[in-house]
């Protein structure tokens, strides 16, 4: 299909911007009819004037289209970004920026396409395995002195995030890690950012208070670093509070989710972890102001109360005089009840003194000892009488034992015949002949050898 031929201009002749577009959007209307065209809606855009701006795109390539709201007040369900569409349209161009573009007049839906589809995937995955949950989401300081900031050094974002800071609050400290927010290299280079953020804190050299991720707008394809997997874990296992600034306040990735907080822009990320320096002054100065009326209202009472004491308070003489006053009436009723204590006492000891005489053993020790004394004595003289008693017993029995001791028989001429161990012969048998024997007798003892025994004849 080839195009037509643009009207051939004279030899010498210039075409100004304006009539190159003009001539090109005729060529492009004048030679497509109404056509269909099939892809997946991303940047859907909503100004107020009432019309849809959005880029179609497919695997390859994209377009960007308009419908005006003439033709969009018919639609009943506005398409999300993501979603898989049909639509009708005419070819035309935008004069203003010379982009090809095409004009909408009918959208129906045919599904939700690929980027959107592991997109909700993604996000259903994480929501079951908590990454979302609120319980987990740290809270921001109320009061931060340093913020570790991952972002672009190109682009708008980080110059907003500087003057918003010092703006609000010239204190705060940012250390800027630089990043590549899009492309190949973004997941990995954000992801090692916040591994330095992490290390830094580790070894204290830094304390960050908060992290701030942030980048600008941009289609879906730009912002799909931030819809990765291992950045998401990354930013909910770090244990600084992130907050997140991820594109226009429509544009909502994974990394919005997963963080902490979510600011609608860079700007308002910036405010969020700062406070407004006009606001403390403020406050400041009503605290000095009331501190002040404070201080001065506390100052009259002390004066006021300083006069009233003033009042009260009297010469050092006359309160030395009234003290010595008192101290003569005490005295006087001390003395009194010293007096009241000593009779009280000697009465009682009095008392004691008659209970005592009436109870004193000293009677009973006079009686003790008399009965003792005649007690000895009657001992002594039963003693006496018993003693005489055994003493006559005594000799009686000395007596007999006298009369009956055989040894006091030989003192009439007879003997004890007795072998030489000193047994007494009783009988014939313990004699035989030659047998040593011994005669004891009053004077001494007599050895003998039996010759023979002779019996005793009686007349």
């Amino acid at each position: 299909m080839g195009f037509k031929s643009l009207n051939t201009q004279t030899s010498g002749s210039i075409l100004s911007v304006f009539e190159l577009n003009r001539s090109v959007r005729v060529l492009f209307e004048s030679h497509y009819d109404w056509i269909w065209v099939e892809g997946e809606v991303s940047n859907f855009n909503t100004p107020s004037s009432g019309h849809w701006y959005f880029t179609l795109k497919d695997e390859k390539a994209q377009v960007r289209c308009a419908m005006f709201r003439n033709r969009n007040i018919r639609i009943k369900q506005i398409p999300d970004n993501g979603e898989k569409i049909r639509l009708r349209a005419k070819v035309s161009l935008y004069e203003g920026k010379g982009e090809y573009q095409l004009i909408v007049e009918h959208i129906e839906s045919s599904g939700f396409g690929a980027h959107q589809i592991a997109f909700e995937k993604l996000k259903q995955k994480l929501f079951e395995e908590g990454l979302f949950s609120h319980e987990k989401k740290k809270l921001i300081p109320d009061y931060i002195n340093s913020i570790g900031l991952i972002t672009s050094l190109n682009g708008a974002v980080i110059e907003d995030i500087l003057k918003t800071l010092k703006r609000r609050c010239p204190l705060v400290k940012a250390y800027i890690i630089p990043v590549a927010v899009q492309g190949e290299k973004a997941v990995i280079e954000i992801c090692d950012a916040f591994e330095k953020i992490g290390r830094w804190e580790n070894q204290g050299l830094i304390n960050f208070d908060a992290i701030i991720l942030a980048r600008g707008g941009g289609s879906i394809e730009d912002l799909s670093a931030f819809n990765d997997e291992t950045l998401a874990r990354t930013i909910f296992s770090c244990n600084i509070p992130v907050v997140s600034a991820i594109g226009h306040e429509v544009d909502v990735s994974i990394s919005d989710l997963v963080s902490d907080l979510r600011a609608a822009t860079p700007t308002a990320a910036a405010e969020l972890v700062s406070h407004d320096q006009s606001i403390w002054k403020k406050v400041l100065n009503e605290n000095s102001i009331g501190l002040e009326k404070n201080i001065r209202s506390r100052i009259l009472a002390i004066r006021a109360e300083t006069e009233h004491l003033k009042k009260r308070l009297r010469h050092p003489k006359n309160l030395l005089e009234d003290q010595s006053q008192k101290t003569d009436q005490l005295e006087k009723i001390l003395i009194k009840k010293i007096n009241k204590v000593i009779e009280l006492e000697t009465l009682r000891m009095a008392n004691s003194q008659k209970k005592l005489l009436s109870t004193s053993p000293i009677h009973k020790i006079a009686e003790l000892r008399n009965n003792l004394k005649n007690s000895k004595n009657l001992l002594v003289k039963t003693t006496q009488q018993k003693l005489s008693l055994i003493k006559a017993k005594l000799s009686y029995t000395i007596k007999i034992l006298d009369a009956i001791n055989p040894e006091r028989i030989l003192t009439r001429g007879y003997a004890i015949l007795t072998m030489v161990n000193g047994k007494v012969i009783g009988n014939r048998a313990e004699v035989k002949t030659g047998l040593p024997l011994i005669a004891k007798t009053a004077i001494g003892r007599l050895h003998l050898n039996a010759s023979h025994w002779e019996e005793e004849v009686e007349d």
